[in-house]
């Protein structure tokens, strides 16, 4: 599952300081649930990248008749499908680009999204897509050419939103955070898009926010004694599959196939925990690089943890910077955007 972001791509800010110009942002991107296939890129087009092997795949422009990207990309949860948001000449739309085929797809974006930030999602299917802004969710279908339903919750902000389980039978999850909990509280919200169904709804502990496996099966809720990874039944219940002990624990990534949950404690922000599931067993713990301007990660079916980090300085070709955390396997430059390097390492736990 792809988590979603707010910031426009592509900015160069401008110190107050006369003369003086900040360094540029990181670039734009997203990482595949399973650490297979990662894009990134700016305002003007979108690189796709097989992360096993460093290849370079389709590149996607992001903008049409001199438009540009709005959203940063947001990857399927089986990595075929790509999303973002972009302006056609002085209107905006939605578009899905299948990485295999090359197909394209697109609706014109919500009225009420043409003026402000929002993000993107899409289903495995290629057919769904979520437009997020505030307290608002759209699901429009692109097959049909339509919205499908729209999700709002007053007083709430939504955090993140993810689609998750197979096409044929996709389910959306919402992550809100409550405005008037201080420490921010959040609900995850979660319903199958297709036929009958209610919202099935739980609250995490405060500061601490949950997360939805990209098949959207399993939910990793931080409660006040720690970690609780919950089940969707048939029926509707949110069955408790394991608990972990110990308050603090925020998850950080579900492998695809649920068998493997990150998870981290603020008061060490640099340090991975690894959970074998549904035993709810800790299988070793490992550093990551914090020394990245943004950074992104996945969780492999196999265990192993993958990391891609932009750094802002120039690396000499091909090589990457010393990395600061033992154990990890060798790094390999990804990429060179928006004058910055792209590292990709694997982390090792033990």
């Amino acid at each position: 599952m792809a988590a979603m972001r707010y910031a426009p791509v592509g900015l160069l800010l401008v110190a107050a300081v006369v003369g003086a110009v900040s360094p540029p942002p990181a670039p734009a991107g997203d990482l595949g649930p399973g650490g297979d296939v990662a894009v990134f890129g700016d305002h003007d087009a979108f690189q796709v990248y097989d992360v096993a092997s460093g290849k370079r795949g389709v590149r996607v422009p992001a903008g049409a008749k001199g438009g540009w990207a709005v959203t940063e990309p947001a990857l399927s949860p089986n990595g075929r499908f790509l999303a973002v948001g972009r302006t056609v000449g002085t209107e905006r739309e939605v578009a899905v680009h299948d990485l295999r085929t090359g197909a394209r797809r697109a609706v014109p974006a919500p009225e009420h999204v043409r003026d402000r930030s929002y993000s993107v999602a899409v289903d495995d299917g290629g057919r769904l897509v979520a437009v997020v802004a505030s307290s608002r969710v759209d699901v429009l279908d692109l097959a049909a050419g339509r919205p499908r339903f729209t999700f709002e919750e007053r007083g709430h902000v939504v955090s993140s939103v993810s689609f998750g389980g197979p096409a044929a039978a996709p389910r959306l999850a919402v992550v809100l955070q409550v405005l008037e909990a201080f420490p921010p509280h959040y609900l995850v919200e979660v319903q199958e898009v297709r036929g009958p169904g209610r919202w099935r709804t739980a609250r995490s502990a405060p500061g601490l926010k949950p997360l939805v496996a990209p098949r959207g099966d399993l939910v990793a809720l931080p409660t006040a004694a720690g970690l609780d990874v919950l089940a969707l039944a048939p029926d509707d219940r949110l069955i408790l599959r394991a608990r972990l002990p110990g308050p603090g624990a925020e998850p950080v990534r579900f492998a695809p196939s649920g068998r493997w949950l990150a998870t981290r404690v603020a008061a060490r922000h640099d340090v991975v925990s690894r959970v074998r599931l549904p035993e709810g067993k800790r299988a070793g713990e490992a550093r990551v690089e914090t020394a990245f301007s943004r950074a992104w990660q996945a969780l492999r079916d196999d265990g192993a943890l993958v990391r891609i980090g932009a750094r802002g300085a120039e690396a000499p070709d091909g090589e990457c910077r010393p990395l600061n955390v033992r154990p990890a396997k060798a790094c390999r430059v990804l990429g060179h955007h928006s004058s910055h390097v792209l590292e990709r390492y694997e982390v090792g736990f033990k």
